[in-house]
């Protein structure tokens, strides 16, 4: 079940998704969708710090094992890797995160 959360930093339903991107021609873009656990009571805070990050495309609050999922996009592995250890993962009241790189069919 996905929450309809609405906030200037949290977009409650998508503008384009992952894959509208990945249809731009030329555009070769990793891709990759992001399950993040928080801290009790610290769900909203995390997903409006998520969404600040650049690279981050759609964040949703959900329910279930994972309070939060963000489409997240960077130009290739490397900056990928970098956005998730480097960016998503030290932000406080973040617990866990399982990163699930998107890949073409």
């Amino acid at each position: 079940m996905i929450l309809k959360y609405t906030s200037p930093d949290v977009h409650p339903m998508p503008k384009k998704t992952i894959e509208d991107a990945s249809k731009k021609e030329g555009s070769i873009m990793a891709k990759a969708i992001v399950l993040i656990a928080a801290d009790p009571g610290m769900d909203r805070e995390v997903a409006g710090q998520v969404k600040k990050i650049k690279g981050v495309k759609n964040v949703y609050l959900v329910t279930g094992l994972y309070d939060i999922v963000a489409e997240v996009q960077a130009s290739d592995d490397a900056s990928m890797i970098a956005l998730a250890y480097d960016k998503l993962r030290p932000i406080d009241g973040i617990r866990e995160t399982h990163t699930m790189f998107c890949l073409a069919v």
